[in-house]
């Protein structure tokens, strides 16, 4: 079994069309876990909508926003094999899990990223991810990243490297993995999901692109990031940008 971890805050719209992937996956034994951040849409109840359609189903509601916070509340309830870290905004084919999970075990990885595509059709958002990719592919040895958007784990890893710093503010998810890999296997797995663009509609492509770049150099002459330096907030977004 694998344990499906979705961290929530407003995502009415999108948390029915990921938990619609999940029910179509042929990779079947799977617990979903939703922890959400006390969002004041129907975020909830969506979700709860889909508690029928999976033999393993929880939904937990945090009075305290947090990404870190959410995504190890998650972890502490999981019971499967590898955590799957999902962000709600993603979508993927129907033979994700099981081709990931075959991956994962070939290669013998303790923890592990997957590669990111846009789910819009902006050639320009496309180049974006393009550009990740490589880059994640290229450090994945040296200097692990990935997005948090999806990210696997282990209980062993987790426990050991004591989860998410909840003390970072951005780039908890690289972070994560950066501490990973020192101690356990990490790496990429021939795999992709289909992300939001919605962070381009918001902020705009150029904005977020000196952003991204600006943080990487941050982390690696300074430190974690555990200020609002790059005012990078959790789901801000509305309607109009999903």
């Amino acid at each position: 079994m694998i344990s499906i971890v979705i961290i929530t805050l407003n995502e009415e719209k999108n948390i029915k069309n990921l938990l619609r992937d999940l029910t179509k996956q042929t990779y079947k034994d799977f617990e979903v876990i939703i922890v959400d951040s006390n969002s004041i849409d129907n975020t909830n109840k969506a979700a709860l909508s889909f508690k029928k359609k999976f033999p393993k189903f929880e939904l937990i509601v945090l009075k305290k926003k947090g990404v870190s916070l959410g995504r190890n509340t998650g972890a502490n309830k999981a019971k499967g094999e590898y955590i799957f870290f999902f962000d709600a905004d993603i979508n993927f084919e129907k033979d994700f899990l099981e081709k990931s999970v075959e991956q994962l075990r070939k290669k013998r990885l303790d923890a592990a990223g997957v590669y990111m595509k846009s789910s819009g059709n902006n050639m320009i958002d496309k180049l974006y991810y393009g550009v990740l990719d490589m880059t994640f592919f290229v450090l994945q040895k040296i200097y692990p990243h990935c997005v948090g958007s999806c990210m696997i784990s282990t209980k062993k890893v987790h426990k050991k490297i004591k989860g998410f710093d909840t003390t970072i503010t951005l780039a908890e998810d690289d972070d994560y993995v950066n501490r990973a890999g020192k101690v356990f296997k990490y790496g990429m797995i021939n795999q992709s999901v289909y992300v939001s663009p919605r962070r381009f509609g918001k902020e705009g492509r150029l904005r977020v692109g000196i952003k991204y770049i600006m943080i990487f150099f941050y982390r690696l002459f300074i430190g974690e990031i555990k200020t609002d330096i790059f005012k990078y907030k959790f789901a801000h977004y509305d309607e109009k940008t999903k």
